[in-house]
């Protein structure tokens, strides 16, 4: 059996609360399945890592030609000191818990994820999070390519719509595992 490590990515209010993402959140209990999946992680004693985006007062992290975050800094959107980026409140986080921020879509462009799970031995990752055609995507796919066996839980992802959900969901069944919570508690 390979040691596992659930990486849950960017269930943060600036993302979470958006119209867009919060009725998507809503009408398929996103943030109910990661619990699920969170829980089930604990119970097994596995490596959990909660992984936020999130920039200083000064954004000075920020890739500014990038038309995701170039709108960041001008609206004030994603500081660290600010709510914005702190974990949604219903989700299973505590913080004894690991956190990784992020400056970038990819949970290991820049941060210590890499080291984290070498030095626990982890073989297999399991991520859920928001939004699945950016975050999970990109991270599923820099897993793959570091050799690790990636399962994608695909009803604790969220995209900002239906189209773009099932677009991405396709497109990571051929580079990794992509199932229900149910199918991977079991």
């Amino acid at each position: 059996m390979l040691k596992t490590a659930l990486i849950v990515l960017d269930f943060i209010n600036g993302i979470n609360q958006r119209d867009d993402f919060k009725g998507f959140l809503e009408k398929h209990h996103t943030l109910e399945k990661a619990n699920q999946l969170i829980a089930d992680a604990r119970k097994k004693q596995e490596l959990i890592v909660f992984v936020k985006v999130g920039f200083s007062d000064s954004y000075v992290e920020l890739a500014y030609r990038s038309p995701i975050f170039k709108h960041n800094k001008p609206n004030h959107w994603l500081k660290l000191s600010e709510s914005s980026t702190d974990f949604d409140s219903k989700l299973d986080y505590r913080k004894s818990d690991i956190v990784l921020i992020k400056h970038r879509i990819n949970a290991f462009y820049g941060t210590p994820l890499e080291a984290i799970l070498s030095v626990n031995q982890i073989e297999q990752l399991i991520l859920c999070g928001i939004s699945t055609n950016y975050a999970v995507e990109s991270t599923a796919r820099d897993a793959h390519d570091r050799n690790y066996a990636v399962t994608i839980a695909k009803d604790a992802c969220a995209s900002n719509n239906e189209e773009n959900q099932e677009k991405s969901l396709s497109i990571l069944s051929t580079m990794a595992e992509v199932k229900t919570v149910a199918e991977i508690i079991q």
